[in-house]
C-alpha cells in the first residue's frame, strides 16, 4: 500500500519523529508466502512478519522490527514506534500464539486471542479484554492487562503491571476497579 503521509489520522506524536524518512511513502513486500517486510523509504525503519505454518490449523508468527528514527530528543520510544507501526496490528483478535514465540515490545494483543503455554508477551503490551494467557506464558513489566483477561496458573508478571481485577492484589501490581479479570493461582512476580 503507497499512502501519503498526509491522508493518515494525525497524532500528537506525528510531530515528534520521521516517520517515514524523507518520503511520504509506506512499501510493502510479499517474498514468499510466509515472509512480509514493510518498510518506510529512506531506510529509517522496517518489519518483518514470519509466519511459521506448524499444522493445517496453526502458524505462528514471529515479527521482528527496528523503529522509525526520532526527529526530536524529546520524543519518547514509545512515539518512535507508534510512528513505525501504526496500521500494524501485531497479534489480532482470535490470534493463537504458540508456546515459545516471543511477542515484541509494546504489542497490542486483540480481543479473544489465545497466548499458548510458554509464550512470552514483552514489556508495555496492551493484552486486551478476553485474552487466555496460557501456563508458564511471561508477561512483562509495566504490560496492561486488560477487562476479562484469564490469566492460568504457573503465568509469571512482571513487576509493575497493571492488571485489571477487583479484589485481587499481588506485590508491585497496580490493581484496577470494577474489571472481571480472572488471576488464577499460582501467579509469579518477576522482577521487571
Amino acid at each position: 500500500m503507497n499512502e501519503p503521509l498526509q491522508s493518515l489520522p494525525h497524532y500528537a506524536w506525528h510531530d515528534k519523529v520521521e516517520r517515514f524518512g524523507n518520503d511520504d511513502w509506506y512499501l510493502n513486500w510479499l517474498l514468499y508466502p510466509t515472509l512480509h517486510i514493510a518498510s518506510g523509504s529512506g531506510g529509517y525503519s522496517f518489519i518483518i512478519a514470519h509466519h511459521q505454518p506448524v499444522s493445517a490449523q496453526r502458524t505462528e508468527l514471529t515479527v521482528y522490527y527496528v523503529t522509525a528514527r526520532k526527529k526530536h530528543r524529546y520524543a519518547t520510544s514509545d512515539a518512535v514506534l507508534l510512528a513505525h507501526l501504526q496500521g500494524a496490528e501485531m497479534v489480532g483478535a482470535g490470534a493463537i500464539v504458540g508456546a515459545h514465540c516471543d511477542i515484541a515490545y509494546n504489542a497490542w494483543i486483540g480481543t479473544a486471542a489465545v497466548l499458548e503455554h510458554g509464550a512470552k508477551i514483552g514489556a508495555s503490551a496492551w493484552i486486551d479484554a478476553g485474552v487466555f494467557v496460557g501456563a508458564q506464558a511471561v508477561i512483562g513489566s509495566h504490560a496492561t492487562l486488560g477487562r476479562r483477561v484469564d490469566i492460568a496458573a504457573g503465568v509469571r508478571v512482571g513487576k509493575r503491571c497493571t492488571v485489571d481485577v477487583r479484589g485481587c492484589y499481588r506485590s508491585d501490581i497496580a490493581v484496577g476497579t470494577h474489571h472481571l479479570a480472572t488471576l488464577r493461582t499460582p501467579v509469579v512476580i518477576i522482577d521487571g
